[in-house]
């Protein structure tokens, strides 16, 4: 059993670190916590990042093909993905248009 976020915060998974192992993280009103490490608890070799808002929901995927799960944010039809994975909304954040207030956002690798 793990202990790593707090009453509200929604769990997010993915290969943070690019080792081949999931481990997981929690997002909150645009508030980040990656167990980067993968020990289970939070730690000088985590990572925390501020990305999104609060009304947005957390998506992670890897988002450049790099080998790392990186961040990204969904709300009323609207992606916003950290697609270079260092945690800060740049000219680089990829934004999409696809859904519509309401939809749920819904990750995958489909091909």
């Amino acid at each position: 059993m793990y202990s790593f976020g707090a009453p509200g915060f929604t769990p997010v998974v993915g290969d943070w670190n690019g080792d081949g192992t999931d481990k997981i993280g929690v997002y909150k009103d645009g508030a980040w916590y990656l167990d980067n490490d993968g020990s289970g608890t939070w730690n000088f070799g985590d990572k925390s990042y501020s990305f999104g808002a609060p009304g947005f929901s957390p998506v992670v995927g890897d988002w450049n093909n790099g080998g790392k799960t990186k961040i990204g944010v969904y709300k009323d039809g609207a992606w916003y993905l950290d697609y270079l994975g260092n945690g800060t909304w740049t000219s680089n954040t990829k934004v999409y248009s696809f859904g519509a207030p309401g939809f749920t956002p819904l990750i995958g690798k489909w091909s």
